[in-house]
């Protein structure tokens, strides 16, 4: 339903605006949840689900992709290009080496996934 899909971002509601001023943060994780296959587990916590999924990869596959998804504290998301100038390798390196963190995350049987 409409409604409850809506039910996080009003915690966020702005009361100056009455807008609503969304948490980035929780945006990033979601999506990025969401682009592994990932559904939501009752009593885990969104940086609980995430930490169990980074806990898969290795840990240069868990750097680019939190680096990719910008799911380090306070920061933004980043291109192919600036991860790779950040690390001295190539933008094709870090774009193989995040398909294969994401198709590892994918097929992992441990993860609790969407319905098909």
């Amino acid at each position: 339903e409409c409604g409850a899909s809506l039910l996080p971002l009003a915690r966020h509601m702005d009361p100056v605006s009455r807008g609503f001023t969304p948490d980035v943060r929780i945006m990033r994780r979601q999506y990025f949840l969401a682009e592994i296959g990932m559904q939501h587990k009752p009593g885990d916590t969104l940086e609980q689900q995430v930490n169990a999924a980074l806990g898969i990869l290795t840990d240069k596959q868990r750097a680019i992709i939190v680096l990719r998804f910008g799911l380090g504290d306070g920061e933004a998301g980043r291109t192919l290009q600036g991860i790779a100038e950040g690390l001295g390798v190539s933008k094709q390196y870090i774009s193989e080496v995040e398909m294969k963190s994401l198709r590892k995350l994918r097929s992992f049987p441990g993860l609790v996934k969407e319905p098909a």
